[in-house]
């Protein structure tokens, strides 16, 4: 109980928190491989937050703390299936967790994900809502690049939380 609230008061004191809720989102097609390469941006409080709303628990998972349980990352690889579906040509590609890691402070995280035999992009259709059940204010910064061209921003939220292009 004590290292729980020395976490809680470091934490609180630290100046870690934060009055806006974002996360970003970064997709890299390569035709070498055929895959789509993902890496979201998340603050590690907000996942905290919204993993003990979308399941449940009662108890903290502690992410990116020497605290963490061991359910922390297959309770975040469930949640984020269900917050990231991408769709090509009308087909849904299947996404695979492959890792994460705590960002540079310990204040955010780098998630990392993959899509194989992915074939080339024509029509895209991107779901991103990570967050946005949690926080009303939640904006998701999804990017998306094919190989080395130019990339495309597109801003998601609760009301707009998917969009629709051609990445040529």
């Amino acid at each position: 109980m004590y290292t729980v609230l020395v976490y809680l008061l470091t934490f609180f004191l630290s100046g870690i928190s934060h009055d806006f809720h974002v996360s970003r989102c970064e997709i890299v097609y390569r035709s070498e491989s055929n895959s789509l390469e993902i890496t979201q941006h998340m603050f590690a409080d907000d996942v905290e937050i919204g993993l003990l709303k979308a399941t449940g628990l009662s108890d903290p998972l502690h992410l990116s703390t020497e605290l963490e349980t061991h359910i922390a990352d297959s309770v975040l690889q469930n949640y984020l299936a269900k917050c990231l579906e991408v769709v090509v040509d009308g087909k849904p590609i299947e996404l695979r967790y492959l890792g994460r890691e705590p960002g540079e402070d310990n204040a955010a995280m780098w998630v990392y994900i993959e899509g194989e035999n992915c074939p080339p992009p024509g029509e895209m259709t991107i779901r991103y809502d990570a967050l946005v059940e949690v926080f009303p204010d939640q904006k998701n910064i999804l990017s998306f690049q094919k190989d080395n061209g130019d990339k495309k921003m597109f801003l998601l939220d609760r009301t707009n939380p998917e969009t629709s292009f051609n990445p040529e």
